[in-house]
């Protein structure tokens, strides 16, 4: 684990709700606009039990994010936090999508899709509730669409989302614009909690 804290969800379907972020070390991408590079190295965080770790989650929502959470085995602690009745937010990458397929099946679990550089397979669409595809230019909306565009019931039913880059204007613009025009596929996501100053 990198860090654990508490805050406002900014991002995505419950934006606005109060949360237990649980950051976890190391990620398996390097994507060039990370704006959490202190946990993208293996090395660094620290090992805690499951149990011990949901004792901290002071929240009835738990976000588990990274890094990439899903390179630890993060099945017991979701675990543990349902028995707690504590909802479970996995921020994931996609790359793991047999572990996704397995927190599928523990009660309260919501899965967050982004979708990077490296295109997840289709498993992680399936096992998503949401997909959030992070814009800062053109090409990155030309990049979004033909996953939207796959027909819709025979891999997902998740909300897609469009969140710029940083609150970046030109990056923004064209999330409001694509937004506008596949209003049938999109919704923006704002970051809300940058605009309010929270971490």
């Amino acid at each position: 684990m990198n860090k654990i804290f508490n805050s406002i969800q900014g991002e995505g379907h419950w934006t606005g709700t109060p949360v237990t972020f649980i950051r976890f070390q190391g990620c398996n991408l390097r994507c060039p606009w990370c704006d959490t590079l202190e946990a993208q190295p293996k090395e660094g965080g620290y090992e805690i039990d499951a149990g011990m770790l949901a004792d901290l989650a002071k929240m009835p929502h738990v976000v588990l994010t990274g890094g990439e959470p899903t390179m630890q085995d993060i099945v017991p602690l979701v675990e543990n936090l349902s028995l707690r009745n504590i909802r479970t937010h996995i921020e994931t990458n996609g790359s793991f999508p047999a572990v996704l397929t397995a927190l599928r099946d523990i009660p309260l679990t919501w899965i967050t899709l982004s979708p990077k550089a490296q295109k997840p397979p289709i498993e992680s669409f399936k096992a998503a509730d949401e997909v959030k595809f992070v814009i800062g230019d053109q090409q990155d909306t030309d990049d979004s669409q033909p996953s939207a565009d796959l027909p819709r019931g025979e891999y997902t039913k998740a909300d897609f989302w469009l969140q710029p880059i940083s609150q970046d204007p030109d990056a923004t613009r064209l999330c409001v614009e694509l937004c506008l025009r596949r209003p049938d596929l999109f919704k923006l996501s704002a970051q809300v909690h940058k605009y309010i100053g929270v971490p």
